[in-house]
């Protein structure tokens, strides 16, 4: 919705770093309920260094007051939410005997890339230099 009100938005001074906040508080809620799913080690250290990235980037990496509204910020929290999901889902059908594992692996993998596509979003909001690339999270992938 708030890009429905844009022109309002902008009469209003924006903090952003209490809007990243909010948001973050959403993300460590999302990750919270997948370590509560995670049923091997390896699931668990994969959460514990994408929780990592997360909060590096966004509680270290940032510009504290940049001139924006955050709408890139809002919505590519989407994609953020959306991979978290996948990955518990893919997780919980992992042990499932019915469910083809070669899907549930693209659906993991799929649940990856939207992630990571939503932290290099945001890598406009980073201070000179520490904004990630495609190059520094496909060392992370392989």
């Amino acid at each position: 919705m708030p890009i429905l009100y844009q022109k309002e938005m902008r009469l209003v001074p924006i903090n952003f770093l209490h809007l990243v906040e909010r948001i973050a508080l959403l993300v460590i809620t999302s990750f919270g309920k997948v370590i509560v799913g995670v049923a091997s080690i390896f699931f668990l250290l994969m959460v514990a260094f994408l929780f990592l990235i997360y909060f590096t980037e966004f509680d270290h990496a940032l510009d504290s007051s940049p001139n924006t509204l955050g709408f890139r910020l809002i919505y590519s929290h989407y994609l953020v939410f959306a991979g978290i999901l996948m990955l518990t889902v893919s997780m919980t059908f992992l042990s499932e005997q019915e469910v083809h594992h070669l899907f549930v692996v693209a659906f993991l993998y799929a649940g990856l890339f939207a992630f990571f596509l939503a932290i290099i979003l945001n890598g406009v909001y980073n201070t000179n230099g520490l904004a990630p690339t495609c190059k520094s999270i496909g060392y992370f992938l392989l």
